[in-house]
């Protein structure tokens, strides 16, 4: 299985929303369109579904929210490469941090995110409403991919910077190293607005300082759905298969007679999110209101 990519935040985002097991259709702006947080995962429980390392004096190094590097400043470089040049960069450096990544996605997805009553009615009233729309409102076709979040990159007390080359013509032309563990030390000393040289051509510049522990970057995993039409729908077909909520009249989304509508879910084999930076099939404004009206229509029904 090919390694994925990190999505780095421009602001870090409070733990306790996001967290693994999340479900979102926008992980860039994983706050947006109605998303689903999972219930926090602690202790033994954590121990056992995820890895999860401390790293002292961290950072992280973001282009247009698609991470870039990330690491302990004792090694790696930001490489610029011919394609990236002239662009700028965001280092985010804090004198603690943790890595947390599930070990197996595929039987956490399973095991525990469709167990859970409350990601499985997520789960079947976006995908009813998606459903309904490509029948009636003329979306056919048109699926707006889903996202489980299955690792976190978290800083304490983070400090923003700013990088960006020094060269005539703009770009950094080369590779620029990330200072080391005394650079990145002194670079916290810098106050806010200071700037420093660092590499041959590369300037930084101090931003503000997030107090806390914020989550800087979180890796997303595509959730695939299929629809289909089933006889007979039968409690144990539960799993894999959602029932799919009745937003037509008042029972389940309408099939042909004598058949019941539901949604077919498993993770992807893994689009990772660098693919053309793109969050996804997109339908546009317009759509993603009247998704939202349809899908609080639905929650206000069903907590009738």
């Amino acid at each position: 299985m090919r390694k994925l990519s990190y999505h780095g935040y421009e602001e870090g985002y409070d733990p306790r929303v996001l967290r693994l097991g999340n479900l979102a259709f926008d992980f860039a702006y994983p706050k947006t369109r109605m998303p689903y947080i999972h219930p926090e995962i602690t202790g033994e429980q954590l121990e056992k579904l995820a890895t999860s390392d401390e790293r002292p004096l961290c950072y992280m190094a973001a282009q247009e929210g698609i991470n870039f590097s990330i690491g302990l400043g004792l090694q790696d470089l930001l490489d610029f490469s011919s394609s990236r040049s002239g662009d700028s960069y965001t280092i985010v450096i804090g004198r603690d941090g943790s890595k947390v990544e599930l070990i197996e996605p595929n039987k956490f997805f399973d095991e525990v995110v469709l167990t859970n009553d409350d990601a499985r009615f997520w789960l079947e009233s976006r995908l009813a409403v998606v459903h309904r729309l490509q029948i009636l409102k003329g979306y056919l076709g048109m699926t707006p991919k889903i996202w489980l979040l299955t690792g976190l990159y978290n800083i304490q007390d983070a400090v923003t910077f700013s990088t960006h080359g020094q060269s005539s013509s703009g770009d950094f032309g080369g590779s620029v190293p990330l200072p080391e563990p005394t650079g990145l030390a002194s670079l916290l000393q810098l106050n806010i607005g200071s700037k420093a040289k660092f590499g041959h051509n590369a300037v930084v510049q101090r931003g503000t300082q997030i107090s806390g522990k914020k989550v800087w970057a979180a890796l997303w995993q595509q959730v695939d759905a299929r629809f289909m039409s089933v006889g007979k729908w039968e409690e144990q077909m539960r799993g894999r298969q959602l029932k799919l909520l009745d937003i037509y009249s008042s029972q389940t989304v309408r099939a042909s007679k004598g058949q019941q509508a539901v949604a077919e879910v498993a993770l992807s084999g893994g689009e990772d999110v660098r693919a053309g930076q793109s969050t996804g099939q997109d339908p546009g404004k317009e759509y993603w209101e009247l998704f939202e009206k349809e899908v609080t229509n639905v929650e206000d029904d069903y907590r009738k």
